[in-house]
């Protein structure tokens, strides 16, 4: 595709044997089936920032995008798993139960996430705070400590499930991922032959983004007026989350603007480093599913423009 033609950003998620991609009117799904065949699905998209009008709110765009990576993710996650599982019907299930099966999962992400990247840190910090009177008397300090034990917490966790032959497999299709979009990009044909040629390593990836919420998360807690007690400190950090998200979603737009420039490569490169963990080298049927994914997508958007 030459970028004469098309001109935007597309962007993408890794599912269990399949992929993701987003463009600015469509969310196209391919995974493969235990049988070896395709299963695609295609859905008109329009971003929830648009639909209510805060597009061009800083902050709050971030917010809302969030929470809608969220629902959209969970729910492309589910068809996946549905597919992997030979559950053939489940286009057809009924639009109540996918709208409970996807408030239901993400009720359990977030719990999960609260309880590993708030509560678990936030607990270890205080009780280095409990013997250390410079960590105790310092709110900045006691922050920093808290951020750095996030990202251990976070690193932990990369490594540990890095481990599983099933998120190897899930790795391997973020690699795939990369690769489509990177091919896309260079303006090239969009063949396994070119997205072989590309890297794996993507400057406006999720894992860049959960490492800038959490370098957020330490600054702005600084500012906040310090908390005694523990449930109120856990209650600022847990209601503080949209705000971090959308300054973080605001970092990751003006470093898209600026790619070029050495500082912004210099902060990319934690993130670049993260990926080394969550993407793994696809082979060529992972990388003909994302291909698929992203040429219907494509494929839609061109016939939108006729």
């Amino acid at each position: 595709m030459k970028k004469d033609k098309f001109n935007f950003a597309v962007g993408g998620q890794a599912l269990i044997e399949g992929v993701m991609m987003r463009s600015p009117h469509a969310i196209s799904l391919a995974c493969r089936r235990p049988d070896g065949s395709v299963a695609t699905k295609l859905d008109h998209y329009q971003s929830w920032s648009e639909k209510i009008g805060v597009q061009r709110i800083p902050i709050i765009r971030g917010m809302v995008s969030f929470i809608e990576m969220m629902v959209v993710g969970v729910r492309a996650l589910n068809y996946s798993a549905a597919i992997a599982a030979e559950e053939e019907n489940q286009e057809n299930t009924s639009s109540w139960v996918d709208s409970f099966t996807t408030i239901v999962s993400i009720i359990l992400s977030l719990a999960f996430l609260i309880v590993l990247f708030k509560w678990l840190p936030l607990e270890l910090a205080s009780q280095v705070s409990s013997v250390s009177p410079q960590v105790h008397d310092n709110w900045w300090l006691f922050n920093l400590v808290d951020g750095i034990i996030k990202l251990g917490v976070f690193l932990g966790y990369l490594i540990l499930v890095s481990l599983f032959p099933q998120m190897k497999r899930l790795f391997a299709y973020h690699g795939a991922e990369h690769k489509s979009v990177f091919t896309y990009e260079d303006d090239v044909s969009l063949t396994t032959k070119e997205a072989k040629l590309r890297s794996r390593f993507h400057p406006r990836c999720g894992t860049s983004f959960l490492f800038v919420v959490i370098i957020a998360s330490i600054l702005l807690y600084t500012v906040i007026p310090p908390v005694a007690s523990f449930g109120g400190k856990l209650l600022i950090r847990i209601a503080l989350l949209p705000v971090i998200a959308g300054l973080s979603f605001e970092v990751l737009k003006l470093s898209g603007r600026f790619q070029s420039h050495w500082w912004v490569r210099v902060l990319s490169m934690p993130g670049l480093l993260l990926q080394r963990l969550t993407t793994k080298e696809p082979d060529e049927s992972q990388l003909e599913i994302a291909l698929i994914a992203l040429n219907n997508a494509l494929a839609y958007e061109e016939k939108l423009r006729k």
